[in-house]
């Protein structure tokens, strides 16, 4: 699905779960993302944007490596099925610590074509008889070697069903961190460039706990404050079907008001 068909998917889903009619329009740049009228003469303008994990410790773009490490995989998976007919599972651990720090070197677009050619012949080379499953450390602890390369730490193959894809795990960021300030406050200056028709604006910001990417830890957000120029601030949890108003912390004469909004 492309991005604007999920964006259109996401608002069709936050206006069903406020209870409003499932009816908006798309708007072109610079306007929000969407509008709909919540009474005959006031418009509502909604910015989207979605949550994406923060970079790590030493400035490393985690969102980039796990692209590139899904690349990898989904590269050798369409070789691997040009020429073999067998159905494997085959899952891939590339080494990372998920918004920590990267214990080794990021993921790059030159390693799309060296370790998705290197993981085709790996599984072609290791293909385990039907029903049944084999596993792969870095380091072979009987022959003391390391057999696969350094970013790769583990790969699973079950022959059995056709799916292949990138293990993902590990520690999950606080919604109330530093990421959810950093999209609001980039979302903020481009206020300035709405027209004034907008009764009020609405930021849209959105989590799924199903994508390792856009996962944030919701455990204590029964208050999540922030401080926005919109009038509102949402947080959409796509793959839980919930959507958390946000305390805007920012006083009402600092936000968006038409045509006397002063940025």
């Amino acid at each position: 699905m492309g991005h604007k068909k999920i964006e259109i998917a996401h608002m069709a889903q936050f206006l069903k779960l406020q209870n409003l009619p499932v009816v908006f329009d798309e708007c072109p740049e610079p306007q929000p993302d969407f509008k709909f009228k919540i009474s005959d003469d006031k418009i509502i303008g909604v910015e989207h944007t979605r949550m994406f994990l923060p970079k790590d410790a030493k400035g490393d773009d985690l969102t980039r490596h796990y692209v590139t490490a899904n690349r990898i995989v989904a590269y050798a998976h369409h070789m691997f099925k040009t020429t073999n007919k067998e159905r494997l599972s085959v899952y891939v651990d590339f080494v990372s610590s998920y918004g920590l720090d990267m214990p080794s070197r990021m993921l790059t677009r030159k390693d799309e074509k060296t370790l998705s050619n290197f993981l085709l012949e790996f599984v072609k080379t290791n293909i385990p008889t039907l029903n049944t499953n084999a596993s792969f450390e870095n380091f072979n602890m009987d022959t003391g070697e390391h057999q696969l390369p350094d970013p790769i730490g583990h790969i699973s193959i079950y022959n059995k069903y056709d799916c292949w894809a990138v293990v993902e795990a590990g520690m999950v960021p606080n919604i109330k961190g530093d990421v959810l300030q950093e999209r609001v406050k980039a979302k903020d200056g481009k206020l300035k460039n709405y027209s004034a028709l907008y009764g009020e604006l609405w930021l849209l910001l959105v989590e799924d706990q199903w994508s390792p990417l856009n996962y944030f830890d919701f455990s204590f957000a029964k208050l999540i404050d922030v401080s926005s120029r919109f009038n509102k601030v949402f947080i959409l949890r796509s793959g839980n079907n919930i959507v958390h108003e946000c305390n805007n912390l920012c006083k009402e004469e600092n936000q968006w008001k038409g045509k006397d909004f002063n940025p």
